[in-house]
């Protein structure tokens, strides 16, 4: 099924988590069940194709997330669909299909905003004051890419007329795209 990109009703905008291949990125939202959704967008024609996940895949996903804890449009779900990003009291959290509770990422002051996935989904970035940081989800280690945000300077967060003029609402002031090979990261950086 084809369908032209658009966004979602307000508070559930969708995500941008990574690109399929050198002319498709992957888009993310839930529907009106609070199912997740996942488009894969052509960036020259905007048409977008839903890729759905076999149903029993979804269930166990979903099965397996420890007893009072659910995905929301909050949280960040990886492209292959086994890994889940909360953010909880301005913290992270991973759960990995098959394990049996979240693992705390982050534990300071200062919210972390903007997740998102590797295109391999080893690491994640985000920013935090209007820095860049990356963390390893396999040495389980944070690592800061710049050092220099203040009230001026913005490194991979977007200042409003930024995300809603050129980046779209979507990005959700994210302004930082992973490489296909996940070993590099772009970044919009304003002054």
């Amino acid at each position: 099924m084809s369908s032209q990109y658009s966004p979602g009703v307000a508070g559930n905008y969708p995500r941008v988590t990574g690109w399929a291949d050198d002319t498709h990125y992957l888009i993310q939202s839930y529907g009106s069940n609070n199912e997740l959704i996942t488009t894969r967008v052509d960036i020259k024609t905007g048409k977008g194709i839903t890729v759905t996940l076999p149903k029993p895949e979804r269930d166990l996903l979903n099965e397996s997330l420890p007893d009072g804890i659910s995905i929301t449009s909050g949280d960040v779900v990886s492209a292959d669909n086994r890994s889940i990003i909360f953010i909880k009291d301005d913290d992270l959290f991973l759960f990995k299909k098959g394990e049996k509770e979240l693992k705390r990422l982050t534990n300071d002051k200062a919210p972390e905003v903007n997740v998102r996935f590797s295109p391999d989904g080893v690491k994640i970035a985000y920013t935090k004051e209007k820095d860049l940081h990356v963390y390893d989800l396999v040495r389980f280690r944070e690592r800061r890419l710049t050092f220099d945000a203040s009230a001026r300077i913005y490194n991979g967060y977007a200042s409003w007329v930024y995300m809603e003029e050129i980046l779209g609402r979507a990005s959700r002031y994210a302004a930082f795209w992973w490489s296909p090979d996940s070993r590099k990261i772009a970044i919009l950086r304003t002054d």
